[in-house]
């Protein structure tokens, strides 16, 4: 993805918050991914959890696992996991 399309992008999801009174909070921390989320989701007493997901084998899924499922199961709130519809399109 260009640095331009990732500007827009970035700008639009920017304006998203205002546009639908939404309180959007972002953090950056260190940890295992699935339970650093749900940890600082529960901290936080969220609502609601949004995650990107990419299609992997099973084998990589079955030794590496996967974020979006950790977080799923662990959360104590609603998760809306997003497909990636189109995994070739980056490269």
């Amino acid at each position: 993805m260009s640095r331009q399309k990732l500007g827009y992008k970035n700008a639009v999801i920017r304006q998203l918050p205002e546009i639908f009174q939404l309180n959007i909070k972002y953090q950056h921390h260190f940890g295992e991914p699935g339970a650093t989320i749900s940890s600082v989701a529960q901290e936080w007493n969220a609502d609601l959890i949004v995650l990107g997901r990419h299609d992997h084998s099973a084998i990589a899924e079955f030794f590496v696992g996967s974020v979006s499922n950790h977080v799923v199961d662990h959360a104590n709130c609603s998760v809306l996991v997003i497909k990636d519809t189109n995994p070739d399109k980056d490269k």
